[in-house]
């Protein structure tokens, strides 16, 4: 059985997603001491090319991010971004799924930080929430779009240009809803915004919409949830930390 979340010590920025209330999820890809082989999480991945079935989630709240396919696990990177090491998606079929988290967004709100770097401008996933045929692409698809027949403009039913392309560094991406505005911001700099909430998923995935058939050819460095909208000084702090952790400047 994988190490308690509570044991493990990612390295030291000053910071810790801990300190801010609503944290509901927190997976770190440098942190070695929470990778695994396989889904069950008793086999660590700590080899350039292993694959990874199992990231322990750091919140302590337990919500993992695992493959329980092992030809759909991402693998270990032998690069680095700032001495650290990422999880590279094959754009074929890797993914990793946070399971039925939906009770986490209850509230319908929600602050959500991915650092990752794509390797070809090309459809690509971030992070998807999948509820009543609806699904959430953060994603170079060209514009905003709605999904199938649905309208109301919400965080799983959106599709998002971001203006970010192949080779380009890595990038601290914010997605942040509450009851009535969606946002989005690159490296703590505003991209969009429209009307919409954090509307619940039955299940959540990173680096792909495996259901949709849209797979990631990237590198997936960190992801933290909150349950909540953090305010301005709170989400800024989270930037800056991100930034400061895997070198990447935040204006």
């Amino acid at each position: 059985m994988a190490m308690s979340p509570r044991l493990l010590r990612p390295r030291a920025t000053g910071f810790s997603p801990r300190s801010i209330a609503g944290l509901a999820v927190w997976v770190d890809a440098s942190s070695s001491a929470s990778l695994y082989k396989n889904s069950d999480g008793t086999t660590p991945a700590t080899a350039t090319g292993d694959p990874v079935g199992y990231i322990a989630d750091l919140s302590g709240n337990g919500r993992n991010a695992t493959q329980g396919t092992a030809n759909n696990r991402p693998t270990l990177s032998a690069a680095t971004q700032n001495g650290r090491r990422g999880l590279v998606f094959d754009n074929s079929n890797d993914s990793l799924s946070l399971g039925n988290i939906s009770t986490a967004f209850s509230s319908s709100e929600g602050t959500g930080f991915f650092v990752y770097k794509i390797a070809i401008d090309n459809l690509y996933t971030v992070f998807r929430t999948r509820s009543n045929n609806t699904v959430t692409l953060v994603n170079d698809a060209g514009q905003w779009t709605y999904n199938g027949a649905w309208r109301t403009a919400r965080l799983n039913q959106l599709a998002s240009n971001l203006p970010y392309a192949a080779g380009s560094a890595a990038i601290v991406h914010t997605l942040q809803a509450s009851a009535s505005i969606y946002e989005m911001r690159n490296n703590g700099s505003l991209v969009t915004s429209a009307a919409g909430n954090w509307n619940a998923g039955d299940s959540y995935e990173l680096m792909a919409d495996s259901a949709g058939g849209a797979w990631t050819n990237g590198t997936l460095y960190e992801a933290v949830l909150f349950s909540r909208v953090l305010n301005t000084s709170e989400r800024q702090r989270v930037e800056k930390a991100l930034g400061l952790k895997w070198g990447i400047t935040i204006p």
